[in-house]
């Protein structure tokens, strides 16, 4: 249908606009790590050997360093799992850190490895737990210099969102430009993170790339002051992204609108004026997709009243209301006359 093209555009702009994080972070590193004994439950019967079993566990550190949203992501045996999500829960993290303020950081990952041995003669049998930090971590992320070129037409703050992958030697490799706000910055991010280094992502004890690591680099002119209320924070920012590309995927229309209801339950008491804007555009784009016009017409009602949009975008958007209210009135007409036919 033409209206679900034309507000797709439209979605894409508006998320270009929203705020972003300096490139100077510093990542959530463990105060307190619990290194649990093996599960008396899962030790093996007495005189049989047993492989060494390994659990991954995957969680977030919310800023005031405790972890949440721990799940188990592989497991060589369910037996350990429980075991080693508790130490998970009970560990205690020194937040992100970004330009100085504390960050929920997502996407951290701990592997937990229990060993058994069985010894020879009278010795005993031991039972050994070791912990390693899954992911790659930044060691050196200088931000990118501001080229002067494009001082003369750029914001008071610009983003470009970076994806790039941490090879085994700890050098990224592979960066490429996933959402930018203004095209000429594009290339000083890239060759800023071309020169960052990670501690690499370990497996087994072994460095590993890792592909699908993201930052986003904000370029601010000096003495601009950008309104916080128009900007959006990192965590729900990478959100809004990541349905938005479940938009662009074409997944499952419910899938996505219930994405954004989890996101509006978890976050929408304290949206900022750009996240709000983000949210009722991707939700309009949504309900497009599932052939909810009149939903679709209320959120981009919201957009055009909490968003400052360009140009070509405000002209889409209003366009696209005015066919969602010829629909909308379309629909509620056949309904009044099917409403009359029935009685």
């Amino acid at each position: 249908m033409n209206i679900c093209l034309r507000i797709f555009c439209g979605a894409a702009a508006l998320m270009g606009a929203a705020g972003a994080v300096q490139a100077e972070e510093t990542p959530a590193t463990p105060l307190r790590r619990i290194v649990p004994d093996y599960p008396a439950a899962c030790l093996p019967p007495a005189g049989e050997t047993a492989p060494e079993h390994r659990v991954s566990v995957v969680y977030d550190v919310a800023k005031d360093g405790t972890p949440e949203n721990v799940t188990v992501r592989e497991s060589t045996d369910p037996c350990f799992e429980e075991t080693a999500v508790a130490a998970v829960r009970g560990s205690l993290f020194e937040p992100q850190r970004v330009n100085g303020r504390k960050q929920p950081q997502e996407d951290m990952e701990t592997t937990f490895r229990f060993v058994f041995e069985e010894a020879e003669g009278a010795t005993p049998a031991s039972a050994t737990t070791e912990v390693e930090d899954y992911d790659a971590r930044p060691v050196k992320r200088v931000p990118p210099r501001y080229p002067e070129k494009c001082m003369a037409r750029a914001a008071s703050r610009e983003l470009v969102l970076v994806e790039f992958e941490v090879a085994a030697d700890g050098s990224t490799t592979g960066a490429t430009v996933v959402q930018s706000t203004n095209k000429c910055l594009e290339k000083a991010a890239l060759d800023s993170v071309a020169g960052w280094t990670y501690e690499p992502k370990t497996v087994a004890g072994q460095p590993v790339s890792r592909p699908g690591v993201q930052t986003m680099i904000a370029f601010e002119l000096s003495g601009a002051s950008p309104r916080p209320e128009d900007q959006a924070r990192p965590l729900v920012w990478r959100r809004l992204i990541s349905i938005q590309s479940d938009i662009r995927k074409k997944r499952s229309p419910e899938i996505i609108l219930a994405d954004l209801a989890e996101l509006e339950a978890k976050h929408g008491s304290e949206f900022t004026k750009g996240e709000l804007g983000a949210f009722h555009q991707l939700r309009a784009t949504a309900r497009l997709m599932a052939k909810d016009y009149a939903g679709a017409l209320d959120d981009y009602r919201i957009v055009l009243k909490v968003t400052v949009l360009e140009k070509e975008t405000e002209e889409a958007i209003e366009a696209t209301i005015k066919q969602l209210e010829a629909v909308v009135a379309a629909q509620e007409a056949q309904a009044a006359q099917t409403q009359l036919q029935s009685q």
